[in-house]
């Protein structure tokens, strides 16, 4: 992520460990966008090969995205919330916390729908934060401003909403390890004359005393005083306040130690690289190479490949010639795609089969949980004990005393070992070069998949003697073609 707009001491500066992680972040968030988010990076994700530009904006154009980091964040997201979540020892809670419940940020986001956010967001980037804010006509300065992002809410009670961890960009710590600080990006929609909508970029700053506010405005119309303010033209300090809690109310969850489906990721770059060379491998397949000799240097204008084309030249001895590929080239490229795309499939069941996430760290212990037999059931454990801190802002906010035993459970009780998705998933990582022959028949034949009384070791012989007859057949089918002289006389 570049940082030339951002100045050391202004207030769009971002801290080193954020730069450091950057172009992870980037590439997920472009995959997340789709297609042409991927494109308008260009030549930073496609390279640009020995090609001409043109010829590079038309194998951009034709390049396809495989869907599978999406598809990876759904499915395994879906498992621990397909039912709603539960809240032991519910009904202590007052009507007030209740209702807030069911509306977490104003716009109808139940606790459910806030943990999906917060899953979805941590198996892609790692870590995310959710922030609990409270909005009150007495706790603002200025001109009526308040410390929720929306300010056309006039109600005073809580309001939390996720943070994905690209825009929380700036933090620091105090002694005891707490946030003593934090600036995160976001946007509103504001009202431009009587019918008009612009969309406005916006940088919150809070610290354990103060909340402040920047948009982002045009260095051409930023009055000097704001420079001071935000030690950039590009942004106003409009609104700010006291922060009357003490702390920055704001909750963080990690799905580490490792970065989560970040394999996944740089597995479906690789794929978009290669397949977007396969493409124009195969559109040069299909025309050939042309060579013209004899003619004039007029002559050929306008030629284009296509039938019912005819060609005429002065010269009787000129000729066109085309040159057919073989197709070795293409099948290999197939064959690399296919790899590539049976890791990806790979990959996005790993996380939901399999507990590869390694040492859990000291925050984190409830991923020791007896339950936590795969990936996204420690990330659901995770989940549910952020949520339950959450509820415990909301209470701090209020000024209340949260009741002993209220925990947010997110559902885990869905069927994965031993399951089909078990076996998909062997086969894949098999398919992959994940694991061997031996160990993939082994493992299926522990299921009950193939009948107990396979001998394992004359299996793999036989399957291995098999293959290579099949190699040599196809070897003897992708025999280089003798070129095709189409010499067209033009007498």
């Amino acid at each position: 992520m570049s940082n030339q707009n951002a100045k050391v001491d202004s207030i769009d500066s971002r801290h080193p460990d954020y730069l450091s992680i950057g172009t992870k972040m980037e590439l997920v968030s472009d995959l997340t966008d789709g297609i042409e988010a991927m494109k308008d990076r260009g030549t930073y994700l496609l390279p640009m090969e020995n090609e001409s530009t043109q010829e590079y904006a038309i194998r951009k154009n034709r390049s396809t995205l495989n869907p599978g980091f999406t598809e990876a964040i759904t499915a395994q997201t879906s498992k621990p919330f397909s039912k709603e979540v539960t809240i032991e020892n519910y009904e202590s809670l007052s009507k007030e916390v209740k209702a807030i419940l069911k509306n977490l940020d104003g716009h109808g986001k139940s606790i459910t729908e806030l943990g999906k956010d917060i899953f979805a967001g941590c198996a892609s980037y790692k870590d995310g934060f959710t922030f609990t804010d409270f909005v009150s006509r007495e706790d603002t300065l200025d001109d009526g401003g308040r410390s929720k992002s929306d300010d056309t809410v006039d109600l005073t009670r809580t309001f939390t909403f996720f943070i994905p961890r690209p825009s929380l960009f700036n933090w620091d710590f105090d002694d005891e390890g707490n946030y003593s600080e934090i600036r995160f990006k976001t946007s509103e929609v504001r009202a431009n004359g009587k019918f008009g909508k612009d969309q406005v970029k916006v940088i919150y700053r809070w610290t354990k005393s103060v909340w402040e506010k920047y948009i982002e405005v045009s260095g051409d119309d930023c009055d000097d005083r704001f420079i001071a303010d935000s030690g950039s033209r590009n942004w106003e300090l409009v609104k700010h306040g006291v922060n009357t809690l003490g702390v920055i109310p704001i909750e963080a969850t990690d799905f580490g130690p490792v970065w989560p489906n970040i394999d996944l990721a740089y597995t479906v770059l690789e794929h978009y690289q290669d397949n977007s060379d396969q493409k124009n491998i195969v559109r040069f397949a299909r025309t050939g190479l042309w060579y013209a000799a004899g003619f004039e240097e007029d002559e050929l204008d306008g030629f284009a490949v296509g039938s019912n084309k005819l060609i005429h030249s002065a010269d009787p001895d000129s000729s066109l010639s085309v040159v057919e590929h073989s197709g070795s080239a293409v099948g290999i490229g197939r064959a690399e795609l296919e790899i590539l795309e049976r890791r990806i499939q790979a990959l996005v069941l790993k996380p939901i089969v399999t507990r590869t996430s390694g040492d859990v760290t000291a925050t984190e212990v409830i991923q020791t949980n007896a339950n936590a037999s795969s990936d996204i059931r420690a990330w659901g454990l995770i989940t549910g004990k952020a949520l339950t801190n959450i509820i415990e802002w909301i209470h701090i906010w209020l000024k209340k005393d949260m009741p002993e035993g209220v925990r947010v459970i997110v559902y885990d009780d869905y069927v994965i070992e031993g399951s089909s998705a078990d076996n998909d998933f062997l086969l894949q990582t098999f398919m992959a070069g994940g694991i061997s022959h031996e160990t993939f028949l082994s493992e299926i034949k522990r299921r009950g998949t193939i009948d107990n009384r396979i001998d394992i070791e004359a299996e793999v012989k036989t399957a291995k003697k098999e293959a290579i007859e099949k190699a040599e057949a196809t070897a003897k089918l992708q025999e280089p073609k003798v070129p095709v002289d189409n010499k067209l006389k033009t007498d």
